[in-house]
């Protein structure tokens, strides 16, 4: 039985499975299986996956489409290690991430694990991050709005911690990521590592969203966190904010700035400088990403593990002076 269970739900994405299916096979220092959900995809990635032969790997193949839900909860429910991570097919890890979260669980005795993260693009090139919240600061935010950098890619948890059946729940395809951190923090705060090993990267695939079916979905995620919330309302300004993020992730740049926007009549003030990068000439983008990283001198850890993935052990990285 493996130490770790990283569960890979993927659909029809085929050229960013390879990087973050080498980013966490290439884990070190950690027992772990890697379980790729291929959740019915059309492209090449059956072939690649069936190509793909590693004895850490087990491929599981989903005839059709179950969602971003039902692809992983096939995966959690193939898992078979003490401990679980998901990684999101498009993201990347530096390779001694589980490592390191699991020692920051042995050494604190805590339940779950999170990490520092930057953003990437389709180049692999740093444009945004910022440090996470010390847990205490996490654990009294995480009712009110989604502060987790990098979703679920980032975090690692014992197995039994979820409660109920231990699956995502399949009515909360949007907040599913916000659903399980919340769950995950009624056994404790988390174990933190301040180290940017996450990368959540940033492209231009396609993706539509229905806000009627989000905010359906948020209502009922409202009433699961009322216990937790002492009466608190969800921070409208801070989850428009992070729509706007998963918009612009998917290069939906329009639709980015319209969340944005609601954001900022939200009374988000945060939300004031990324619009602006949003919209802004690309020189300006650069400006306001400059001024993000301008204080993350861990940013420069990131650099480092990037480029290595990236056979680049010398030379400018993919963050700022890359970008220039």
């Amino acid at each position: 039985m493996a130490q770790v269970s990283v569960v890979i739900s993927t659909y029809n994405r085929r050229r960013l499975l390879s990087a973050a299916l080498d980013s966490a096979l290439g884990q070190r220092d950690v027992d772990h299986e890697v379980i790729v959900v291929d959740n019915g995809s059309e492209d090449d990635t059956r072939a690649f996956l069936r190509e793909h032969d590693h004895p850490r790997l087990r491929v599981i193949r989903n005839e059709t489409s179950l969602g971003s839900v039902g692809g992983r909860n096939t995966g959690l429910a193939a898992a078979t290690g003490r401990w679980v991570s998901f990684l999101d097919d498009d993201d990347l890890w530096a390779p001694d991430k589980l490592g390191a979260q699991i020692a920051a669980v042995e050494a604190t005795g805590r339940h779950w694990a999170y990490t520092g993260c930057v953003h990437i693009d389709g180049a692999d090139q740093i444009i945004g991050g910022r440090p996470a919240l010390p847990p205490a600061q996490l654990m009294a935010e995480l009712p009110y709005r989604f502060v987790l950098p990098g979703g679920m890619s980032n975090v690692l948890w014992e197995r039994g911690r979820l409660g109920g059946d231990e699956l995502l729940d399949p009515r909360l395809p949007f907040p599913a990521d916000w659903d399980v951190a919340l769950r995950l923090s009624r056994s404790g705060p988390p174990a933190l590592v301040p180290r940017p090993l996450v990368a959540y990267r940033q492209h231009g695939s396609n993706m539509s969203r229905n806000r009627a079916n989000l905010h359906a979905e948020l209502r009922i995620f409202e009433e699961k966190r009322a216990d937790l919330a002492d009466g608190r309302p969800i921070d409208w300004g801070a989850q428009y904010r992070f729509e706007a993020g998963e918009e612009l992730r998917a290069g939906a740049r329009l639709p980015a700035a319209r969340a944005y926007a609601r954001a900022i009549r939200a009374g988000d003030l945060p939300s004031l400088a990324r619009c602006g990068a949003v919209v802004l000439p690309r020189r300006a983008q650069r400006w306001f990403r400059d001024r993000l990283l301008s204080d993350a001198d861990w940013v420069a850890d990131a650099e480092r593990w990037l480029r290595a993935s990236n056979g680049d052990t010398a030379g400018p990285g993919p963050g700022r002076d890359a970008a220039q």
